[in-house]
């Protein structure tokens, strides 16, 4: 998918005394806002984004969410029954970036996104806070127009949270983009070129990614996962054949082409303690080689409550050993 981005939903809720911060990695985040069943959304303002080539940024931000937040059937519109929460928005920091720089140099050019988001309950309180980012740290040409494209991206990705929070009672796991990771990825000897990645999701249940439980076997929410999975995966199955030096995004070159038939979350649970263990398994067929199965599983045990920060952290180790394996099996 040579449109898409590399784009890092690095957004946790939290309760507004705690705070948030964007971050590369996954990492621990607080208890989610009391949003009720009922809640919907109302954007009163968008602040901040200085000048970066005369883009109103903070406009850009405004027009997606709010038709993010519509699209998502959260928005407010004065509807019986609903309760009117507000959201306020500031622009942290907006970088447009520069497609060419990117091409010569992952990292430099980049086009950065931060923002933070206020909820407020409504009976006047604080309900709690968000923190999201969105970057495209490598690309080419392809990535030309990802200074506009970051708002959609970040627009949708806070819509999707918040619908999640709302009419699910689950919670996100967030990734960073796979162009942000110090993953050492060793240089292919020959390289090759490939169009384009497609992804294929062929699980039954492609709403969540996985589940949480206490003792007994007691469900405690779903695992949503705060991008699609075939967009995640098209972007981080590029960046690797790249860093490892081969060429995506060539016309006439045949296509990468991966099934998803396994992405998941849950929690062994004992009276002790809590497995997290994270499995995804996929056929990826690189241009005109045989289709090959690449799985992984990871697993980390923990004696305190399983966070949305350590179920991203385990997640996050198994794409790497996925990953690794996918330039391993990249014939030369």
């Amino acid at each position: 998918m040579a449109g898409s981005l590399r784009c890092a939903a690095a957004a946790a809720l939290v309760v507004l005394m705690l705070g948030s911060c964007a971050a590369p990695r996954p990492q621990p985040i607080g208890p989610a806002p009391a949003l009720s069943t009922a809640a919907r959304i109302e954007l009163v303002a968008v602040r901040g984004g200085r000048a970066d080539r005369d883009i109103d940024a903070a406009g850009l931000l405004e027009a997606a969410l709010r038709r993010e937040l519509a699209r998502r059937g959260v928005s407010w519109a004065n509807q019986p029954g609903a309760q009117r929460y507000t959201l306020a928005m500031e622009i942290t920091e907006y970088e447009a970036g520069d497609a060419f720089k990117r091409w010569l140099l992952p990292g430099y050019g980049a086009t950065v996104l931060r923002v933070r988001g206020t909820i407020t309950a409504p009976d006047g309180a604080p309900a709690g806070t968000f923190e999201h980012g969105c970057g495209v740290y490598a690309g080419g040409v392809f990535t030309i127009g990802a200074w506009r494209q970051v708002f959609n991206e970040v627009a949708a990705d806070i819509a999707r949270d918040l619908d999640y929070r709302i009419h699910r009672r689950g919670f996100t796991v967030v990734l960073a983009p796979w162009s942000a990771h110090a993953v050492d990825v060793a240089p292919a000897a020959a390289r090759r070129s490939f169009a384009s990645v497609e992804v294929r999701d062929l699980r039954e249940d492609r709403g969540r990614i996985g589940t949480r439980q206490a003792a007994f076997e007691v469900s405690m929410g779903d695992v949503f996962f705060a991008r699609e999975v075939p967009a995640y995966l098209s972007e981080a199955v590029a960046d690797q054949l790249r860093a490892a030096g081969h060429r995506v995004g060539v016309e006439g070159a045949p296509p990468v082409r991966v099934d998803v038939s396994k992405f998941w979350l849950h929690t062994d649970t004992t009276m002790l303690y809590w497995d997290v263990v994270a499995e995804i398994v996929t056929d990826v067929t690189l241009g005109d080689d045989a289709s090959r199965r690449l799985e992984c599983r990871a697993v980390e045990r923990t004696y305190v409550w399983p966070t949305e920060g350590l179920l991203g952290a385990v997640l996050d180790r198994c794409l790497v050993d996925l990953l690794s394996d996918l330039v391993s099996v990249a014939p030369e």
